[in-house]
């Protein structure tokens, strides 16, 4: 019988394998709807038909990308030195397009040293806030998308480590108490209505994944539910400063 361990990496390798045969069609797939779309021989009809068909394959590449880094959420545990504030703000530049086109600002506030460099799995912390920062954007049609950092010695640790908080705060739909604690469960949108959900498609593992890889990290994350307050997701995680 194959130990635990084995099952597992037999399931990433699966996983791994079958999410890269499925990319390579739909790769191909997307830039032939691509050239179409560029093509001024279509009538409108068929224009919108492409678009869907463009839409659509999107959220299936999006839905491989989330199983693949589920698969692999507890490997890649290394540590690297590297600037915090130069992580966030890229982080950030990623959706800068994205929220200027719905007109929503985005914009990012430090609430400590913003020059400090850090020792932690910068992989995993952008991946985690990607993750939060495009949940945000997708539920938020109007207003602001706020990054906040909070920098503070761990007084449960040695001196030489900070606990590092980070919200991500939105103007958006936000969440009732009553889904709060189903939120960061797989294939589950925690959302006002059902109307919103359909609305906005995904897997439903993006905030799922921010669990796990802030759980590995040594945090916590979890939601702000307040109803007066701007929906917010918070992640406290510990790091080291050299």
């Amino acid at each position: 019988a194959r130990s635990s361990s084995n099952l597992a990496d037999l399931r990433r390798d699966v996983l791994h394998r079958v999410t890269h045969e499925l990319r390579t069609p739909l790769n191909g797939m997307v830039g032939s709807v691509e050239l179409l779309t560029a093509s001024d021989t279509m009538n409108e009809h068929d224009m919108e038909n492409a678009l869907t068909i463009q839409k659509c394959l999107a959220s299936i590449l999006g839905i491989c990308d989330d199983v693949l880094l589920a698969a692999k959420s507890d490997q890649e545990r290394n540590e690297n030195y590297f600037s915090l504030a130069s992580c966030v703000d890229d982080v950030a530049a990623m959706f800068a397009a994205s929220a200027y086109a719905k007109g929503i600002q985005l914009k990012v506030l430090f609430l400590g040293d913003t020059t400090v460099t850090v020792c932690a799995m910068e992989f995993k912390l952008r991946q985690v806030l990607f993750n939060l920062v495009g949940n945000a954007l997708k539920f938020t049609d109007s207003g602001r998308i706020t990054i906040r950092v909070r920098m503070t010695e761990d007084e449960t640790a040695a001196s030489n480590r900070l606990r590092c908080t980070f919200e991500v705060e939105d103007t958006g739909v936000g969440i009732d108490t009553e889904n709060a604690d189903m939120l960061f469960e797989p294939f589950h949108q925690g959302e006002t209505g059902g109307a919103v959900s359909r609305r906005h498609k995904g897997t439903g593992l993006g905030l799922t994944i921010c669990r796990d890889l802030v759980e590995l990290m040594g945090g916590i994350v979890a939601p702000n539910t307040s109803r007066t307050a701007p929906n917010s997701a918070r992640s406290p995680t510990g790091v080291d400063v050299p």
